[in-house]
């Protein structure tokens, strides 16, 4: 197994003191931004896209994860490395990678200058409970990847879509329910008060991860 081109780390360096991180989504990879950092990077600040553990080869290597909490101290330490190296740090996430900065600033004690995360989770949809249900009743541990559909062609190119249906077709249910279930049970409200930097939510009342009340 190898990663791809697709899945290489983006790393945009303008000598700036401001650098802006951007994590990707589940089963997702740091291609699927590029051009998000290359519009950052017009602002003449340094901008770093880095490959989520256990992404970029295949299923299998992503289904081998036993807890969301090995992306979460993935992350803690990689942001940590980044406010060591700069004065001023802002996170972007996606999904998965928005619930990795969440759980930084949340759980960890962590602080950035600002953060904007998009499709947490943390309104999840009742499609999940209903997900979350079955996951128990029958163990299920992985399940068909619902990030993939038609409408990703009209975002990106055609090979990567293909490559990505081809080698990503399964995602680790069990370990995403486990944390959504963890986040919802420990309180969203409680936790947002221990968040000390600005701070955006985006969340799509169409999208499987939002309730369609928020």
């Amino acid at each position: 197994m190898s990663v791809t081109n697709y899945s290489q780390d983006i790393e945009i360096t303008n000598d700036s003191s401001v650098c802006v991180f951007l994590f990707h989504g589940l089963s997702a990879t740091p291609y699927e931004l590029k051009s998000w950092a290359e519009k950052i990077a017009e602002l003449k600040i340094d901008v770093k896209v880095p490959l989520l553990p256990y992404h970029g080869v295949d299923s299998a290597l992503l289904c081998s994860v036993d807890s969301a909490d090995e992306f979460y101290e993935w992350g803690r330490n990689y942001i940590e490395d980044l406010k060591s190296k700069y004065q001023t740090v802002i996170g972007l996430g996606i999904s998965l990678g928005a619930g990795t900065i969440f759980d930084f600033l949340v759980n960890k004690g962590g602080d950035l200058d600002a953060a904007i995360l998009l499709g947490t989770g943390g309104f999840a949809a009742k499609e999940l409970g209903l997900l979350t249900w079955l996951v128990r009743i029958f163990n299920l541990k992985t399940m068909k990847n619902p990030f993939i559909n038609e409408f990703d062609k009209l975002l990106v190119p055609l090979e990567y879509y293909n490559w990505k249906m081809k080698n990503f077709p399964k995602v680790p249910v069990k370990m995403l329910m486990n944390a959504l279930y963890k986040q919802k049970k420990e309180g969203l409200s409680q936790k947002f008060v221990r968040i000390n930097c600005p701070i955006m939510l985006v969340n799509g009342t169409a999208g499987l991860l939002t309730n369609r009340k928020s």
